[in-house]
Parts: C-alpha cells; sequence; structure tokens
C-alpha cells in the first residue's frame, strides 16, 4: 500500500523541512551518527501538506540490509534500494564466511559494502552500463536527491571477496539532471592511496553544494585493475509532499 514519504521516520533519519536549504543538506555529521534502516512496518498517516510543498527525508546507506545475497557469491546486484536505484552497483559481504577476520579495505561498517566495476569510462550521457545512483525506477516518486557524503575507496578484486588488498585510484563523480543532462557543478574525484598495509579503512568523502538537487550520480575509476569500494553512502531525497513512495524499493520494509 502506497505511504506518504515522511511515514518513514524510522527508515533513516533526519526528516528535514521543505526550507531547509540545500547547503544546510550537505553539512551532515559523519555517516556513523545517522540511523540506518531497520523499520519493517510503516503506518500510514493523513496527509496535512500544503499543494505545491515538498518533503525530504537524509538516508544512510550503509547496505547492511541489503536482502538476496546468494550462498555461492559474496556479491547480489543492489538495484532498488531506500528509494533510489543502484543500477550496476554491487552490494559485498566482506566477510562471507562469518570468521570475524578481514584483510584488505575494511568497509566502513562491517560486513557490508557497494562496490562498481573498475575502468568504467564516463560519457557525456549515461549508458546502460554505468555505475549510476538514480531516482529513475518504475513507480518512482522521488524529485531528486542530494548527496552528502560517503566512504570510500579502491581494492583489486578477488574470487573470494571484492573487500580485498587496497589499491590506488582516483573515483569520478558526475551529477545529472533529469533529462539525462550533466550538471556542470555536480562532478568530484575522490583520490585513494594505499598506506603500504594489507588491512586499510576507507577514505571519507564529502560531494559538495554543487550536487544539491540531482536526479542520477554516476561513476567512473581510473585504474583498469581496481574496483571501488564504498560504504555509508548519505544522501536526502525529496519528494512532492504527500506523493506514495514505491514500496517494492524497500525489499519488504527493510
Amino acid at each position: 500500500m502506497a505511504v506518504p514519504l515522511l511515514s518513514l521516520l524510522g527508515l533513516a533519519t533526519t526528516a528535514l523541512a521543505a526550507t531547509t536549504s540545500s547547503s544546510a543538506l550537505l553539512h551532515n555529521p559523519l555517516p556513523t551518527a545517522i540511523p540506518v534502516s531497520t523499520q519493517t512496518h510503516f503506518n500510514a498517516p493523513s496527509c496535512t501538506s500544503a499543494a505545491g510543498s515538498e518533503q525530504s527525508l537524509t538516508v544512510n546507506y550503509n547496505f547492511e540490509t541489503v536482502e538476496r545475497f546468494a550462498q555461492t557469491s559474496p556479491l547480489t546486484p543492489i538495484d532498488e534500494y531506500n528509494l533510489l536505484n543502484f543500477m550496476n552497483i554491487n552490494a559485498v559481504n566482506t566477510d562471507p564466511d562469518f570468521d570475524g577476520n578481514h584483510l584488505g579495505l575494511a568497509p566502513h561498517t562491517y560486513p557490508n559494502a557497494a562496490t562498481f566495476s573498475f575502468g568504467t569510462a564516463l560519457l557525456n550521457t549515461l549508458t546502460g552500463s554505468t555505475p549510476v545512483i538514480t531516482a529513475n525506477y518504475t513507480e518512482s516518486t522521488i524529485k531528486s536527491f542530494t548527496p552528502a557524503s560517503w566512504w570510500y575507496g579502491c581494492v583489486l578484486p578477488s574470487p573470494y571477496t571484492a573487500g580485498s588488498l587496497p589499491s590506488n585510484c582516483t573515483i569520478t563523480a558526475q551529477g545529472y539532471d533529469y533529462s539525462g543532462a550533466k550538471v556542470g557543478a555536480a562532478m568530484r574525484q575522490f583520490v585513494f592511496r594505499t598506506n603500504g598495509s594489507n588491512i586499510q579503512d576507507q577514505n571519507f568523502g564529502a560531494f559538495g553544494d554543487g550536487f544539491a538537487g540531482i536526479y542520477s550520480l554516476a561513476f567512473s575509476v581510473d585504474n583498469a585493475v581496481s574496483a571501488a569500494l564504498v560504504d555509508n553512502f548519505v544522501a536526502t531525497i525529496t519528494q512532492d509532499s504527500c506523493a506514495p513512495y514505491y514500496t517494492g524499493s524497500y525489499e519488504d520494509g527493510t
């Protein structure tokens, strides 16, 4: 059943007023200070917002509630997840044998993270193979989103897990509007360098004011032998007040 977005108080956060400025939305605390998605039932309060207004919700995507992990693989496509669509991006379990031992790049919240393929080139327009986070999916009611921050790094992929040895890379993030055109101010490069150890933490990165109100966010990695490993992607999602959300994006509410 369709439920207004502001009813999702247990999903993540800080519910934000429509009048909040875009610059204020970007000054988030460290991602670990923002609750994660754990609610399994959403009530349907009456809608009292004025016509033409918007409502926003800030979500910390730490990928611990992504479902459908296969027994034979540590990877699973994320797709629609908590009101955004993670296309060509996989969730990875960095500890598939559940032994608590982890060598390599450690996800900020253990054990799951997100990963996308190495050697991806950003084009002037989005393609079907581009790793992208987007508000575009069946029955989406999301008008835009504003990425605030994430934890990131790169690894040398291995058959055991994508969360393997740290690898030097530069991840480029590029924002697009609803029409699929590049947003000139919404581009940033995130540089990751190894520290020479087999165990390393991810870097913290902020996206900046230029990413406010985008519709899609695409990624590329400059190192052809590396895969990006990212965690705790924090974004503020905006839709028209009282618009129903697509329940399928919640994987049955988790």
